[in-house]
């Protein structure tokens, strides 16, 4: 019978009822932020959709302008975002035009006869700005300008700072062009700040709450869960909605 054996219910007993009792307050509070956390991305999302066109002219095959690989890459992209081929495209542009020259390295062996060379003919002055800083992150060096670069340490000249410098370049094009929507761009990165916020404090709010799971049981890591869940939301959110403006849209769907 109970109490039967022990008045006294053993402390394992005591810490799994009590964590029944406070489950209904924490999985509410955790349906609550997860609710409102969802359903406000939703529609934000919603009400600030890019406006849609009803053009169902099918898609060119040549260029509609000449407008710069780098800066085209980006309207053509799914989210506005500047891409990594759009770096590697303007590459093969300027060695089209003859700024640089791709070959395979002198002396090359099994080994290294696929990491060609870029050599470097020509700075016209007549190069946009993007491609210009393409050229100084890759052909300068710590020691100083530098006419040739290996393919194998693109990587890591873009690692290096060189990736912010080039994407800096190109959205400042970009907006010089009228491609780009500076309310959009503000909205855009207000719900990425939201959501990467969301993020880091459910990571804070685990390592707080895992002191006291042992006391008031496992319900308590379910609120930084529905912020997690949130959180990610934002930034899934903020990645879909479009920094171009209305003409940067209109020139995509070329």
């Amino acid at each position: 019978a109970s109490h039967s054996v022990a008045t006294v219910a053993p402390d394992w007993q005591q810490r799994s009822m009590q964590a029944w009792k406070t489950a209904p307050l924490f999985l509410g509070l955790a349906g609550l932020v997860l609710f409102g956390g969802l359903t406000g991305f939703i529609m934000f999302a919603l009400n600030h959709r890019a406006p849609s066109s009803a053009d169902r002219r099918p898609r060119q095959t040549v260029p509609p302008d000449h407008l710069p690989v780098a800066l085209a890459g980006t309207l053509a992209g799914p989210t506005g975002g500047i891409p990594w081929a759009g770096a590697i495209g303007t590459l093969f542009d300027l060695a089209h035009r003859g700024v640089l020259q791709i070959k395979v390295p002198d002396n090359a062996t099994w080994l290294t006869r696929r990491d060609y060379v870029l050599v470097l003919q020509d700075r016209p002055r007549n190069l946009h700005e993007h491609e210009r800083t393409l050229v100084d992150i890759l052909f300068t060096t710590k020691t100083g300008p530098s006419d040739t670069v290996r393919f194998s340490q693109l990587s890591r000249a873009f690692m290096s700072g060189g990736w912010k410098r080039f994407t800096r370049a190109v959205t400042a094009e970009l907006r010089q062009e009228g491609l780009l929507d500076a309310e959009r761009e503000h909205t855009r990165s207000g719900a990425l700040r939201v959501g990467i916020g969301l993020v880091i404090a459910a990571v804070v709010g685990f390592g707080a709450a895992l002191p006291f799971v042992d006391r008031i049981g496992g319900f308590v890591l379910t609120i930084p869960g529905a912020l997690l869940i949130a959180g990610v939301t934002g930034i899934i959110v903020g990645s879909t909605l479009t920094p171009l403006s209305d003409k940067g849209l209109e020139r995509a769907r070329l």
